[in-house]
C-alpha cells in the first residue's frame, strides 16, 4: 500500500513538473503574446507547488506608449496558489540575479517633457534591441487580473536604461510590493542601493558612480488614463549619489530652452541629495559639482576656470523676497528692483524655486578660437525656474550673469566688436570691465556694465586720440534671442583727451573733458556689433568736434577763431554698423556759435558736411577726400546744407 501511495505521489509530481514546465515555457508565452504587443521567453520549472525557478527570463512589451524590456538571468519566486482562483497573481517573495531593464518612451514623450515639437523618443540614441513604439494604436484590453509582486530582493541589477539615461554597473533592489489592479498601479517603497557604475545621458558619459542609493514610491494611478511623462507626477523618492563626473553637458537638458546658455567642460566630483515628491524636485534637493575646469557658454563666449556648479531647490520666499539676498557687483549701479510678487489672499503659495548656479574662481572669458577677452575672478551664472518637474527642462527659466571687475588683457580685441578696418578702432591702453545682467522668466531684461580705460588709444578715421574713459552702461529691454539690448540711461565720461593729426600730436589736454548721456539706444551682442543711439553731450569746448573735419591740418585761423567755443552742449544720433560710423544729425551749441554736421567714418576716410553759424556769418563746408572745402557763405549756406542732407545739392 505504501509503495502504491509513493508511486501515485511520484506520478502526480511528475505530472505536476511536466504540466508546470509546459505551462511556464509554452502556454504562458502564448497567452502573453496573444494581443501582439508582448513577447515572453524563459526557461522555467517548478518542483514544489508554488515555488518556481526561472532561467534566462525576458519580457518585451511594445505598443504605442512605450517599448520596454525586462531580463533576469536567474530567479526564484513563490506564487500563492489559492488567489489564482480570484484572478490574483501573488508573487512573494521574489529573489533574482542579473537584472536589466530598458525602456524607450512613446513618441512625443520628449516633446511633452519640453523638447519641442520635433523632439521625442526618435531624437534619443536608440536603446539596443528596442524598436520605437508603434505608430498604430492598440485598443486597450480589459485585464481582470490583479498582480502583486514583492517584496523583491534582486542583485546585481546590472543595467537600467530609460530613454536617454543609462546606468550600467551594479546595485541591489529591495522592497515592494508592486501592485497592479484592473484600475490602478502602485509601488510601495523600494530601495536600489550599493549603486556603482557608469551613467550616460544622451549617449555621452556623464558620471562614474562611486556610491549611491535610491528610494522610490509610486502613488496609485490608472496607467490606461495617465501615460507618458504625466505618470511621473505620481513618483516620490530620494537619491544620494557620489560620483566622478566627466563633464557638465548632461545638465544642459534642463537648459535646452535657453539658446544662449549652456554648461560645458569638466571633469569633477559630484555629491548630490535629490528629493522628489509627486514628480517634482522639492526643497532639500542639493547637488554640488566641483571641478578644476568648470565652464559655460554665454552667447558666443566661453567662460572657464576652477569652480562649483550647485543645483538646489529652495522654499518660496515671502512676498517681496528676502532683503539683501542678492549680492551686488562692486562699482556697478544696481538696476531697478523688481516689484514684489505677493499673491492675492486665498491664492495658492508659489511653488518652490529651482536654482542652477555656476560660480567660477579665476576665469577667462573668450570666444571660440580667440584669445581671452576678459580675465578675472568670481563670475557667477544663475538659472532659476519654478516648480521643476523631473525629466523636464526648465520651464521659461530666468538667468542672471555677474562678472565682477575683470581685466581686458588686450584692448585690441574690442576691434572685433566695433568692426576691424572700420572708421573706429582701439589702439592700446589698459582697461577693466564688469557687468551684471538679469533675464527674468517674466518681464524685460535689465542690468548694468562698466568699462574703465586709462590712456586708451583710439583711431577715428585718420585722426588719433588718447583719453581716459569711464562707460557705465544701463542695459534694459531688448531681445536676447536676437542678441539686442537697450542702452537708455548709459553714460560716458571722457577725460584727459589728446589728439594727433597726420602723425603730429596736438599735446596732452589734461583739462579737457566731455560727458555723454544716452537717452535711448540699442546694441547688438555680436561681433561686429551694431549700435544705434541718441547722444546728449556736454563738452569743455568744440575742439574735438572740429578735429573730425580737419584730419590733415587744422582749420584756417580765422575760421577756428570763429567757431572754437567753450562750454558747449551737443546732440547727435550715432550709428555703428560693421565698423562704419555715422553721426547724423550732430548739433553743437555754445554761446552765439552753432554747428550742425553730418559725418561718416569708414576705414581711414572721413566724409561729411559742416554748417557753422556765428552771429550774422554762416559757413557751409564739405569734408571729402581728406580735405575740407568752403562751399557756401552767407544766407544760402543753410539751404546748401539742408539739400546735401537729401542728396539734392550741387557741390
Amino acid at each position: 500500500m505504501l509503495l502504491a501511495v509513493l508511486l501515485v505521489l511520484l506520478a502526480v509530481e511528475a505530472l505536476y513538473v511536466a504540466g508546470g514546465a509546459l505551462f511556464l515555457n509554452v502556454v504562458l508565452p502564448r497567452l502573453v503574446a496573444r494581443n501582439g504587443t508582448a513577447r515572453l521567453s524563459a526557461r522555467a520549472f517548478t518542483v514544489l507547488p508554488g515555488l518556481v525557478h526561472v532561467r534566462r527570463f525576458r519580457l518585451d512589451v511594445e505598443d504605442e506608449h512605450a517599448s520596454w524590456s525586462l531580463t533576469i538571468r536567474r530567479a526564484r519566486l513563490r506564487v500563492a496558489l489559492s488567489p489564482l482562483a480570484r484572478k490574483t497573481l501573488d508573487v512573494s517573495p521574489l529573489r533574482a540575479q542579473g537584472v536589466t531593464f530598458r525602456l524607450r518612451p512613446e513618441r512625443g514623450a520628449g516633446a511633452a517633457a519640453g523638447g519641442g515639437a520635433d523632439a521625442g523618443a526618435s531624437a534619443w540614441p536608440p536603446v539596443p534591441d528596442l524598436p520605437a513604439p508603434r505608430d498604430r494604436v492598440t485598443p486597450p484590453r480589459d485585464d481582470p487580473w490583479t498582480y502583486r509582486i514583492g517584496p523583491v530582493d534582486a542583485a546585481p541589477v546590472e543595467e537600467i536604461w530609460v530613454g536617454a539615461v543609462r546606468l550600467a554597473g551594479a546595485g541591489r533592489l529591495t522592497g515592494g510590493p508592486f501592485v497592479r489592479t484592473p484600475h490602478d498601479l502602485r509601488l510601495d517603497e523600494a530601495r536600489l542601493g550599493g549603486l556603482a557604475g557608469t551613467l550616460t545621458v544622451g549617449g555621452a558619459p556623464a558620471a562614474e558612480l562611486a556610491t549611491g542609493e535610491l528610494t522610490v514610491r509610486l502613488a496609485p494611478f490608472d496607467p490606461e488614463r495617465v501615460r507618458g511623462p504625466a505618470a511621473l507626477r505620481h513618483l516620490s523618492g530620494e537619491a544620494k549619489l557620489g560620483a566622478r563626473v566627466a563633464g557638465l553637458e548632461f545638465l544642459n537638458f534642463y537648459l535646452r530652452r535657453a539658446r544662449f546658455v549652456a554648461l560645458e567642460d569638466g571633469p569633477g566630483e559630484l555629491h548630490a541629495t535629490l528629493k522628489v515628491r509627486d514628480g517634482a524636485f522639492v526643497p532639500g534637493t542639493r547637488a554640488v559639482f566641483r571641478s578644476s575646469r568648470a565652464g559655460a557658454r554665454i552667447l558666443d563666449w566661453h567662460a572657464r576656470g576652477p569652480g562649483d556648479v550647485t543645483f538646489e531647490v529652495v522654499a518660496p520666499e515671502p512676498a517681496g523676497g528676502a532683503p539683501g539676498s542678492r549680492p551686488e557687483t562692486a562699482g556697478v549701479a544696481p538696476a531697478s528692483p523688481p516689484e514684489a510678487d505677493g499673491t492675492a489672499d486665498g491664492a495658492p503659495p508659489p511653488p518652490a524655486e529651482a536654482r542652477l548656479r555656476l560660480a567660477l574662481g579665476a576665469f577667462e572669458l573668450a570666444r571660440e578660437g580667440r584669445p581671452p577677452d576678459l580675465r578675472g575672478t568670481g563670475l557667477v551664472l544663475t538659472a532659476t525656474a519654478r516648480g521643476l518637474a523631473i525629466g523636464e527642462p526648465f520651464e521659461d527659466p530666468g538667468f542672471a550673469v555677474e562678472i565682477p571687475r575683470a581685466e581686458v588683457p588686450d584692448i585690441a580685441v574690442l576691434n572685433d566688436f566695433v568692426g576691424a578696418g572700420g572708421g573706429f578702432a582701439f589702439e592700446g591702453g589698459r582697461a577693466s570691465f564688469e557687468a551684471r545682467l538679469d533675464l527674468p522668466a517674466e518681464g524685460e531684461a535689465s542690468g548694468a556694465a562698466r568699462f574703465r580705460g586709462e590712456s586708451v588709444g583710439l583711431r577715428l578715421a585718420s585722426l588719433h586720440a588718447m583719453a581716459d574713459l569711464d562707460l557705465q552702461a544701463r542695459l534694459s529691454g531688448g531681445d536676447l534671442g536676437e542678441r539686442r539690448l537697450g542702452l537708455a540711461g548709459t553714460t560716458l565720461a571722457i577725460r584727459n583727451l589728446a589728439l594727433a593729426r597726420a602723425g603730429r600730436s596736438t599735446g596732452r589736454q589734461s583739462g579737457w573733458w566731455g560727458d555723454v548721456v544716452v537717452p535711448w539706444g540699442t546694441v547688438s551682442l555680436t561681433a561686429p556689433a551694431r549700435l544705434a543711439a541718441r547722444l546728449d553731450l556736454h563738452l569743455r569746448d568744440s575742439g574735438p568736434v572740429l578735429a573730425f573735419f580737419t584730419p590733415r591740418k587744422g582749420l584756417p585761423g580765422w575760421i577756428e577763431k570763429l567757431v572754437l567755443v567753450e562750454n558747449v552742449a551737443a546732440i547727435a544720433e550715432l550709428r555703428l554698423d560693421r565698423g562704419r560710423v555715422r553721426l547724423e544729425p550732430l548739433a553743437v551749441q555754445g554761446g552765439p556759435v552753432r554747428l550742425e554736421a553730418r559725418l561718416t567714418l569708414d576705414g581711414d576716410r572721413s566724409e561729411g558736411d559742416l554748417l557753422a553759424s556765428a552771429g550774422p556769418l554762416t559757413l557751409g563746408l564739405e569734408l571729402a577726400g581728406g580735405r575740407l572745402r568752403l562751399r557756401r557763405m552767407g544766407g544760402d549756406a543753410a539751404e546748401w546744407f539742408d539739400e546735401r542732407g537729401t542728396g539734392a545739392a550741387a557741390p
